[in-house]
């Protein structure tokens, strides 16, 4: 009842009226009559940003209001804060946020007398006109909104010409651009970066540009961000070209170490190597069965930052790396996984940013042998560390390709497909003949069921990775920079010396010249 009376009440108060008067009004009301309601002077309504648009001007600039309720059009910084308009029946409300968060409506609109903002008065009712160049007008006591050149904005004008054109852009889609200046997001389909660059006019048209996209601002809806079940995708619609999918780049690494030194060792190496040769400096996730403490005390002081230790789940450690789901990994995008016995001896930032914008599970095809069809392929013993003896050879599935993928590189972006893919990698496992997986471990279950949902990708990893048991092997193969130590499941202690040879021969290749 209370704020369909104030509705009302803001239909009445003609809006030249001054402040006092409008006090005056509303003190006579609340007096000590017991026939009459009291006004409540506790703000007008709640406001969600999210539910306003801003105004883009003629300038390329963005309306706002200083403290002293001045309006003007700046251009637009992260930290500042735009004038709002809140949509409602026979036009708009305009609304600004002070210092303290807290947010008040425009009450009176400078016409006559001085221009006004309260947060228990109630809000004047702008009307929205046309505009020349595509865009709206903001009309008030028969003044439209004038933006002039040297900054200010007043209720001026009589006609809605260049300078009384804006454009219209959700709160949320500005809040987002703006953010792109810090925040790494890519284009889905060209991979493209997007990066706010500024508001801009051509001819009778205002557009907002950002690195790689270009949007037309009017008075019709766009560009709007549409979220996803995943906080790094979102979806832009706008009123002038077709929707465009952007990702945003936080990547994550993870490893998994168990049992004596020997592993741990190894694993310090790889977390070294990542740091150091390959430039990485996003986060790092380590599955253990030591305490963080344990884990971190290993790793040199110039590595450390941003390692998190997470404890294993306390089954199979074979199959802990498809585990990952049960740690909070929600926020990254790409996600990707190394074997503790992997040297990274170069930048793998370009990878790691080619996949956050690729479909499918990113894995390093380790076998020589030409890529066949199920049904071409020559059947030896080997064949069965990428599942042989899980595959039939007749019927449809002897026409998929016979991977021989690695499960000791994976990269993804697409973390609820890979999650139901790693749930029934476990799945399949516990119920697998023991036998083989103490043969060949979990590489033939996850090759097997990849290729069944046929999701695999070999193209990005192509090149990059290179599996032997000699040093002098891994530095005459340089450009493939992940160096996957292969001896075989429980061999640690052969792997190490060989890692500590590779990190003290990429050391002296790195150390800086006089």
């Amino acid at each position: 009842m209370m704020l369909q009376r104030l509705f009302r009440r803001a239909n009445k108060i003609n809006a030249c009226e001054t402040e006092p008067a409008i006090l005056e009004q509303l003190s006579s009301e609340n007096s000590f009559d017991d026939n009459k309601e009291p006004v409540d002077q506790t703000p007008f309504i709640d406001i969600n940003p999210s539910h306003c648009v801003c105004f883009v001007t003629h300038f390329g600039t963005v309306l706002t209001s200083s403290n002293d309720a001045i309006l003007s059009h700046v251009q637009p910084l992260r930290s500042f804060k735009p004038l709002l308009g809140l949509n409602v029946k026979g036009g708009l409300w305009l609304i600004r946020e002070t210092i303290s968060g807290s947010y008040e409506y425009l009450v009176r609109d400078g016409v006559d007398g001085a221009l006004c903002f309260s947060a228990t008065l109630p809000p004047l009712l702008i009307e929205i006109g046309g505009s020349s160049e595509d865009g709206i007008c903001l009309k008030s006591s028969g003044k439209i909104l004038c933006c002039q050149p040297s900054g200010t904005a007043q209720f001026t004008a009589t006609k809605a010409r260049g300078w009384e054109n804006l454009g219209l852009i959700a709160r949320d889609s500005l809040d987002w651009f703006m953010n792109t200046t810090v925040e790494q997001w890519f284009e889905w389909e060209s991979g493209n970066p997007v990066i706010f660059k500024r508001f801009r006019k051509e001819g009778a048209n205002t557009y907002l540009d950002a690195e790689g996209l270009s949007y037309r601002l009017s008075g019709r809806p766009g560009p709007m961000i549409l979220g996803s079940a995943s906080p790094n995708r979102i979806t832009i619609l706008d009123s002038f070209r077709r929707r465009v999918d952007v990702v945003r780049f936080n990547p994550v690494i993870y490893f998994c170490v168990f049992g004596s030194d020997d592993y741990y060792e190894c694993c310090q190496i790889a977390v070294t190597s990542l740091r150091r040769f390959g430039r990485y400096t996003g986060d790092i996730i380590i599955i253990a069965d030591r305490t963080p403490e344990q884990v971190l005390s290993i790793l040199p002081d110039d590595v450390r930052d941003r390692v998190l230790v997470r404890p294993v789940s306390g089954h199979e450690p074979l199959f802990e790396r498809y585990k990952v789901f049960d740690h909070p990994i929600s926020e990254y995008l790409p996600v990707m996984y190394l074997d503790t016995d992997i040297v990274v001896a170069d930048d793998i930032r370009p990878l790691l940013k080619q996949a956050a914008t690729r479909p499918g599970l990113h894995m390093y095809r380790e076998a020589h042998e030409p890529l066949d069809d199920i049904k071409d392929t020559r059947w030896d013993i080997d064949a069965n560390w990428w599942g042989s003896w899980m595959i039939g050879r007749s019927d449809s599935l002897a026409d998929l390709p016979f991977w021989r993928a690695t499960s000791g590189i994976m990269i993804f972006n697409d973390l609820h497909l890979i999650q139901s893919l790693f749930e029934n990698v476990c799945m399949m496992a516990r119920l697998t003949r023991r036998h083989e997986i103490d043969w060949f471990g979990d590489q033939p279950i996850l090759n097997y069921l990849a290729t069944q949902m046929e999701i695999i990708d070999i193209s990005l990893l192509n090149g990059k990775s290179v599996n032997s048991a000699h040093a002098d092997h891994f530095m005459a193969r340089r450009k493939r920079f992940l160096m996957h130590v292969s001896i075989g499941v429980g061999k640690g202690y052969k792997k190490l010396p060989i890692m500590q040879e590779l990190l003290r021969r990429l050391s002296v290749e790195n150390a800086p010249t006089d």
